[in-house]
């Protein structure tokens, strides 16, 4: 089962199981950002979405960073458990999903924040 889509969802259900509240709070948070956005959008002011977009990025690629790193303090393991290329190839997916993700939700709220007002 360890190989198994079904055993990876196992693994991810635990590890996300601490922290459905907050991971609620944010979904609820950026469906309010982007109502915001779209109501501003029917008012006239064009979002800024192209002029956040390499704010995004950047956040992104610390991100990706970061989950790399947390990932191995997350199971309190170090570089030199990684043994073969399955070992590598995670954690560097584990970094290109926290990247992705992180650059997705913060999109949004940073093109609420270069948005200019409709008078």
């Amino acid at each position: 089962m360890a190989f198994s889509l079904a055993g990876i969802f196992a693994v991810l259900l635990e590890l996300i199981r601490p922290w459905w509240l907050w991971l609620a709070i944010l979904v609820a948070i950026e469906i309010l950002v982007l109502g915001t956005l779209l109501l501003r959008r029917r008012r006239g002011a064009a979002p800024g979405w192209r002029r956040a977009r390499p704010m995004a990025l950047a956040v992104g690629v610390t991100g990706a960073v970061a989950g790399c790193v947390f990932a191995l303090w997350l199971t309190q393991a170090g570089f030199d458990d990684l043994a073969g290329w399955l070992d590598f190839v995670s954690l560097i997916a584990v970094g290109l999903g926290v990247g992705v993700g992180l650059a997705i939700l913060t999109w949004p709220v940073l093109t609420l924040l270069r948005t200019p007002r409709a008078s």
